[in-house]
């Protein structure tokens, strides 16, 4: 019973949020950019608003497909059988560091 009234909640907040959402529509009508401008203006903001949905998606687009094909890469490594690399430590400046995935002693196409 107790996931009935979170389902029922959760319509209700949704059902409240749609409905003041609906009530503010005349507020989008006062951008002088987007109804009242000229051709030109209205085409940049057209072009300005495609270009700023598309680049964080295909920022994190990006970054999933390198994490997921480093992920491959190392499922591969692993069921090779291959051992796994030990990490190189680098002195640098009194400190003790973990060099870079990329600098390795053994095979540089491996991604470990």
């Amino acid at each position: 019973m107790k996931k009935n009234s979170q389902l029922a909640t959760a319509l209700a907040a949704c059902v409240v949020l749609g409905t003041t959402l609906v009530s503010f529509t005349g507020v989008a009508h006062a951008c002088p950019m987007c109804f009242s401008g000229n051709g030109i203006n209205q085409g940049a903001f057209f072009w300005g608003t495609i270009f700023m949905m598309v680049v964080p998606v295909v920022t994190l687009g990006t970054l999933v497909y390198h994490a997921w094909r480093r992920i491959m890469a190392i499922d591969e490594h692993n069921a090779a059988g291959l051992e796994p690399r030990k990490p190189i430590v680098v002195a640098s400046a009194g400190q003790e560091r973990l060099a870079p995935i990329a600098v390795s002693l053994s095979d540089s196409r491996s991604p470990l």
